[in-house]
């Protein structure tokens, strides 16, 4: 009832300083938290978080009088280890938390451990009407979804005008323009550039209120990524662990912020370590499936995503990653039906970003508006992709106008200008933005929360057309050191195939770009229209096995047209003129 934050006040409370004592495997707060209210059996509960007791208890107020009720059960046959009742005054709810925290930690640690429990740090104080809308806006913020997280922001809002203070309100808030924001990863639509200040802001004040608050510390690294500076987002977000090493969030954008350096095996061991302790964590949940299936471990991916839907059958998020994994299965007609039933449910950017790109591997157009609205920064793909290359330039240039600190633009913007074969205005952007040195672009442009390398191809083409072959040669050296570095991390994905492909089709060996061509294929198909369409394997179009692949990418996306009811193409498609027929 009326008393649910300050219970999951003391929970947190509670999960925090357990899961720093030596020896014990705590379950996150995510997963902990799913099962609030639902009187599911305990067996089940103790198999979805692979966990061998359980800790429940609840609490009930009168008048200035609080009763808190806990007891320790094992999961393996429901025996009660241990139970308590708490009676204390409500005069300090801060102290009744820290207090009864305590006392349950000692009893804990006693019955489970040896040693002694180690000390609770007092909660940070404010009114108890700014704490109880910042634990709402908290648990809103943790569910993702962006009619959640709007409401978020205005209660965090109130809170901070009751007291301007409180720095976890600050560093909530922060998170929550993040999230919100129109970025790729995101799930709102407010403008990156207005949420970045925001965000900044925000921290900055958390900071300054509060110089050990974990979670500002996370909000600061997954900003630092955002711009492209992934050895600061790392040192924040080490920090926020060292402060809480149970904040999730922080374990998830640190794992993400170590891809930038290709060591793509350890990133997927940090997120399949995350997922174990909070297998119901969405965000873990959906990024270990990623990266797993990078390194070629689908295997991994399936189980993550399966113990997820199980335990959320029939929620939005559960057949979103029902979808994921059909797509990366090979099976995109399938992953498209569930997309569009999603699509059809409601509004959601990420939904529509993966509905536009499945519907770019099929051939098929759909407008820009209503549920497949693209994010800002993606709609130069979208209309590069349908043949509309002037209106895709003029996307990207006004993407990277609005959004200069985001990396993500750029990439954008380089990539249609290769594609436009506008070389001189690549050549001029790389002078501007970049100072003409490549030491600059390499870090600028590294993936801070991506697995691809920065486009170096494009920035080669551009400067070997701009007569630079001292500038060419040290691009595509760096290039060739890249993807070197990403499969000696353990990225075996087509992307790395087709990154390989596209390379040696610059230098010139056709043979060995059609192996990696093939190889991605084998792996991803259909293949992008985009790679067929790229300027760089202009040369191979008469190439017999260039033509066999393609037709074989063309066979397959037919394939999949017919399961969706769309008649089939020719290899119009590809911008080239149809086979005669017979």
């Amino acid at each position: 009832g009326n008393q649910e934050y300050f219970a999951d006040g003391i929970s947190e409370e509670l999960l925090n300083v357990l899961a720093q004592v030596d020896g014990l495997k705590v379950a996150g707060r995510t997963s902990s938290f799913a099962f609030k209210g639902r009187n599911e059996d305990l067996r089940e509960i103790g198999q979805v978080l692979n966990v061998a007791h359980i800790l429940e208890g609840s609490v009930r107020s009168q008048g200035d009088k609080v009763r808190v009720t806990a007891q320790l059960i094992q999961v393996s046959d429901g025996f009660h280890l241990w139970s308590q009742t708490y009676d204390r005054d409500l005069s300090d709810i801060f102290a009744v938390q820290d207090d009864i925290a305590q006392q349950i930690l000692v009893a804990m640690t006693d019955e489970l451990m040896s040693g002694a429990a180690p000390a609770i740090a007092p909660a940070a104080r404010t009114d108890i009407s700014a704490f109880n809308l910042f634990l709402e806006a908290r648990d809103l913020i943790a569910s993702r979804e962006a009619s959640g997280m709007q409401r978020a922001l205005a209660l965090l809002n109130q809170a901070i005008e009751i007291d301007p203070t409180y720095a976890p309100a600050y560093a909530s808030r922060a998170k929550a323009y993040t999230l919100l924001s129109d970025r790729p990863g995101s799930y709102g639509s407010i403008p990156a550039k207005e949420a970045l200040t925001q965000a900044r802001a925000d921290v900055d004040k958390a900071l300054a209120l509060d110089s050990k608050l974990a979670d500002a510390y996370a909000v600061q690294g997954l900003i630092n990524a955002d711009i492209g500076r992934p050895d600061f987002a790392v040192s924040s977000l080490r920090r926020a662990l060292e402060l809480n090493p149970n904040s999730v969030d922080a374990r998830n954008w640190l794992a993400l912020a170590l891809s930038f350096n290709g060591r793509l095996r350890d990133v997927a061991d940090q997120l399949k370590t995350l997922v174990d302790i909070d297998p119901l964590y969405r965000p873990g949940v959906t990024n270990t499936i990623t990266y797993s299936y990078r390194i070629g471990d689908f295997e991994t991916a399936q189980r993550v995503g399966e113990r997820y839907i199980r335990a959320n059958p029939g929620e939005f998020e559960t057949i979103r990653i029902r979808s994921g994994l059909l797509y990366l299965d090979n099976q995109p007609a399938e992953s498209i039906l569930l997309q569009e039933t999603l699509a059809l449910d409601k509004f959601d950017p990420r939904t529509s970003g993966e509905l536009r790109s499945g519907y770019y591997d099929l051939g098929i157009d759909a407008e820009y508006k209503g549920p497949h609205k693209l994010q800002p920064l993606f709609e130069p793909y979208g209309m590069e992709s349908e043949g509309d290359l002037a209106g895709a330039l003029n996307k990207a240039r006004k993407a990277v106008a609005d959004f200069p600190e985001y990396y993500s633009a750029h990439t954008v913007y380089i990539r249609v200008l290769s594609q436009t074969e506008s070389d001189e205005e690549l050549v001029a952007h790389y002078a501007a933005a970049f100072d003409g040195s490549l030491e600059t672009y390499a870090t600028k442009l590294r993936p801070s929360v991506s697995v691809d390398p920065p486009p170096y191809g494009e920035l080669a083409l551009a400067l070997r057309a701009a007569g630079d072959n001292p500038g060419y040669d040290d691009a595509m050296q760096r290039w060739r050191f890249t993807m070197d570095m990403f499969r000696a991390g353990g990225d075996v994905s087509p992307g790395r195939d087709l990154d390989d492909a596209a390379y040696w089709a610059i230098v010139g060996d056709d043979e060995k770009s059609i192996d990696f061509l093939e190889s991605a294929f084998s792996k991803r198909h259909p293949l992008d229209v985009f790679v067929f369409r790229d300027r760089v394997y202009k040369g191979l179009e008469l190439h017999p096995r260039f033509a066999a692949l393609r037709r074989a990418n063309l066979m397959r996306i037919n394939e999949e047209r017919e399961i969706l009811g769309y008649p089939p193409l020719d290899e119009s498609y590809y911008g080239i003129d149809a086979a005669p027929s017979d």
